[in-house]
């Protein structure tokens, strides 16, 4: 006897080809071919399927089928990872993907890490019954890119591929569908970002560079931001025009300085707040006392001053919010969800701890960049579902450090 997948999943698949009507569907995994079968049922005219094993095991009716069909089916005989990887480079697309072939968690992961290049829907088969097929949903739970939904049910229907025969069975294999999320804020055109040098910019650094470059001397030994970085923040600073600078969180001292540096020569008021109340009594012993007696910083220490923040963002509406903070939970959960909606459409917030996004399971992801922070995790995910202008900053403002530039995300309302 040799059994086929349940006709209750066919069924499904039917179903769910008949409501996205895609155009061109892909299949991993052909073995008899019943599979696809069920694919070209509620395919639309003219759909194409592709359907990809090692072995060519399709049943002769199915290999060369009596009645002409409405739609296209393509067998291509290969290892699944070769051609995917082939179809990448084509720059291919599927209105949908089954994968159903070898279970085994590398094979199956290697095949997510391509078909979501060439696709947004995927179905996974056997989610429930492979070790290997149901880690990978677990890796796809935590990837905020996409949403998975797993079907689980008492039994299924089996078929006898030699005899016809059906029969009732407990087995479970289970069925995954991960779609890919929509961004839930507006996509922001990344030409003529801020951060990007302007002829006005790179003037007024030329004149700083040497002091800065003399600034970050003193503090380079404190793990602190690199100077391409400063030079971003700078450029930054001076297309923005801010009106004034709040400075939420003191772990760093070079962003201190750049901030301090465009307070004193735009005569900006300054607010910080120190949530420890240790960071600024360190940093007072690394500023310059003549920046700090002509940019006037007003510094807070501690939480419950968060109200005399939100009054000078009232007063300030074109305000430039640089946020460095790390060890406050409290912070994130509460106050940091109030602050971004209590911005004007003109105020723009900086983010520290967000790294370029490698693809790292456990890590919460927004807009490209991965959440560093194991304190602002939760925070991370409420911002992703948030209808604010959220990007890193940019790649092509980069002047020489691509890993050690980029660490923050730009909010705007």
């Amino acid at each position: 006897m040799q059994e086929q997948s349940g006709r209750e999943e066919y069924a499904l698949l039917e179903a769910l080809v008949g409501l996205l009507r895609p155009s061109r569907i892909l299949e991993i995994g052909t073995a008899e071919g019943y599979g696809t079968l069920a694919l070209a049922r509620s395919a639309c005219a003219g759909c194409e399927i592709m359907t990809i094993d090692i072995e060519d095991k399709r049943a002769e009716h199915l290999k060369n089928p009596t009645d002409p069909m409405a739609v296209v089916v393509r067998f291509i005989q290969g290892d699944s990872i070769q051609v995917l990887e082939h179809l990448i480079e084509r720059k291919e697309r599927f209105g949908l993907v089954l994968v159903d072939g070898d279970h085994r968690l590398e094979q199956v992961r290697a095949e997510w890490r391509l078909v979501r290049q060439i696709t947004e829907t995927i179905v996974f088969h056997d989610a429930l019954q492979f070790t290997g097929v149901s880690t990978v949903i677990e890796e796809i739970r935590r990837d905020t890119k996409w949403d998975v939904a797993v079907l689980s049910y008492p039994g299924i229907t089996m078929i006898d591929s030699q005899t016809g025969r059906s029969f009732s069975s407990n087995r479970c294999p289970g069925l995954a569908l991960a779609t890919k999320r929509k961004p839930s804020f507006p996509q922001t055109d990344v030409s003529g970002l801020p951060e990007c040098p302007t002829r006005r910019s790179r003037q007024a650094f030329s004149r700083r560079r040497q002091m800065f470059a003399r600034w970050h001397s003193q503090v380079a030994k404190a793990q602190d931001l690199g100077l391409e970085d400063w030079e971003i923040l700078f450029h930054t600073l001076w297309n923005l025009d801010p009106k004034a600078i709040i400075h939420l969180g003191h772990v760093g001292a070079g962003a201190t300085l750049v901030l301090m540096e465009y307070a004193r020569a735009k005569l900006k008021p300054f607010l910080g707040l120190d949530l420890t109340g240790r960071f600024w009594k360190r940093k007072q012993t690394l500023v310059p006392p003549d920046l700090a007696a002509r940019s006037h910083p007003t510094v807070l220490e501690g939480l419950p001053n968060m109200d005399e923040v939100f009054r000078f963002i009232e007063k300030h509406e074109n305000a430039f919010l640089w946020i460095d903070e790390y060890a406050h939970k409290e912070f994130y959960d509460t106050h940091m969800k109030h602050l971004l909606y209590a911005l004007s459409e003109k105020a723009v917030a900086c983010i520290m701890n967000f790294s370029p996004y490698f693809g790292q399971p456990d890590r919460i992801c927004v807009a490209e960049t991965e959440c560093t922070n194991p304190n602002a995790y939760g925070f991370t995910r409420w911002l992703a579902g948030q209808p604010f202008q959220v990007r890193p900053a940019s790649p092509k403002a980069v002047f020489g450090d691509y890993l050690n530039a980029g660490h923050w995300i730009v909010v705007r309302k």
